[in-house]
């Protein structure tokens, strides 16, 4: 079993705060979630690793950050996604 990187988690729940908001976000929750969002396409692109996971192992980076959900598999060749 992998385990999730303590960044990625931090930014999911950054993202989900977000949306929690509905539609009255305060400034700080905003700037989490464009800030996470900005990480995150540094990922998708191979720019940042997402850091050591919780056991301290360094998360290896392939430049082939994907995602999937609901079946579907999103990758860097996606356009729109993140």
């Amino acid at each position: 079993m992998s385990t999730v990187p303590f960044p990625l988690k931090r930014k999911a729940g950054d993202i989900a705060r977000y949306y929690l908001y509905d539609n009255n976000p305060t400034e700080h929750v905003k700037n989490e979630f464009d800030n996470a969002i900005a990480w995150l396409r540094s990922v998708a692109a191979g720019k940042v690793s997402l850091g050591p996971n919780e056991a301290g192992k360094p998360t290896p980076s392939n430049n082939g950050a994907e995602m999937v959900t609901s079946g579907h598999v999103f990758g860097r060749s996606d356009t729109g996604f993140i």
